[in-house]
């Protein structure tokens, strides 16, 4: 098992996302409000994203072998087909 690894990943994902909170102090200090609209939006899929990550490294780091890792992987790739359905049903 890679926990090692896993566990560092996790740190520096947790790190990068306790960033995006100076980015937005940044993106807030900007005039023209269109383009600061735009940038939260943007800002907020990258920190949903990277939470979505560091979950799923915690996850990888929590199991016992790399089967365990290989179900969690199927488990997320499920989860992954289920949205692309909703989105499209959404549209």
């Amino acid at each position: 098992m890679e926990t090692e690894k896993l566990n560092s990943l996790y740190e520096n994902t947790r790190q990068h996302l306790q960033q995006t909170e100076t980015l937005e102090q940044e993106i807030n200090e900007l005039k023209n409000k269109r383009l600061k609209e735009k940038l939260i939006v943007m800002l907020r899929t990258l920190q949903a994203d990277a939470l979505v990550i560091s979950s799923f490294i915690l996850d990888c780091s929590l199991c016992e072998d790399d089967s365990d890792i290989d179900s969690l992987i199927d488990c997320a790739d499920d989860d992954d087909s289920f949205t692309d359905q909703t989105t499209f049903f959404e549209n």
